[in-house]
């Protein structure tokens, strides 16, 4: 798609008032590589882009300040139109560390102790984190080895958001989750859960589902996986049909050896 002149006028009116590319792509409503192919195609020397020392200082003077400042550092980016990796070049060029970066930091027997008391007290590690200018992992760590009840993040039944451990997916099919120690737990999804119509048909069959094989609801009814609702079937089915006996109308059939 074409970039109109009234478009790449405004891009270049904005480049000329100093204001980052990556600023001038948000205001104008085209992509950053557009931005770049328009200033190249109009002979504009480009700044900023490609090696740290080619940033214009008062940009860099402007990031540090912003980081000392305690911007986060996604609207430190946003702010200067700069991308992640060149902020890291600015922060460490210059001498300055990130929040839980570089050397493990040595924590005295005092802080140790502020540490676990803030714990026990209910307080988040990430903000306990962030009051001792390290990473979540660090912080964690000192608790977990400190304190022996500690029990780390709270998952499954334990967690303040557990709905039972099942969900409807966005294609209406119930998934369940499953855990390490199940029979069936090789038949889930690596995020733990599975299909509950193929763990109702395998509990019934007393063993895990093969990939080939398929599990058909009778009455169409995805949700209804009651056993007597379910059909064992090889490779993909039509969708609102079963197989039936021919004599007596029965759903309740079975593949056997001739």
């Amino acid at each position: 798609m074409k970039t109109s002149v009234e478009t790449q006028n405004k891009i270049i009116e904005l480049y000329n008032q100093d204001i980052p590319h990556r600023k001038i792509a948000k205001l104008t409503g085209v992509g950053v590589n557009t931005v770049l192919r328009c200033l190249k195609k109009h002979n504009i020397p480009l700044r900023g882009i490609g090696k740290y020392n080619r940033i214009r200082p008062e940009l860099a003077q402007k990031v540090i300040e912003d980081f000392k400042n305690k911007l986060e550092v996604k609207n430190i980016c946003e702010n200067n139109g700069i991308s992640y990796h060149i902020f890291k070049k600015i922060i460490s060029n210059n001498g300055l560390v990130l929040p839980g970066s570089g050397r493990k930091r040595d924590f005295s027997d005092l802080e140790i102790k502020n540490i676990l008391s803030m714990s026990d007290n209910k307080e988040s590690l990430t903000k306990i984190a962030e009051i001792y200018n390290a990473n979540w992992d660090t912080i964690n760590n000192i608790v977990k080895t400190n304190n022996p009840n500690y029990i780390g993040k709270n998952i499954g039944p334990k967690h303040g958001l557990w709905k039972g451990g099942q969900y409807i997916d966005n294609k209406g099919y119930i998934q369940v989750k499953l855990y390490s120690d199940d029979k069936y737990f090789l038949m889930a999804h690596t995020s733990g859960y599975i299909l509950q119509h193929r763990y109702n048909m395998a509990k019934h069959l007393g063993r895990p589902l093969t990939k080939t094989e398929t599990v058909h609801h009778i009455d169409g009814n995805v949700q209804n996986n009651t056993i007597e609702n379910l059909q064992l079937r090889n490779k993909r089915h039509g969708k609102g049909q079963c197989w039936k006996c021919k004599d007596c109308g029965s759903t309740n059939i079975e593949s056997t050896d001739i």
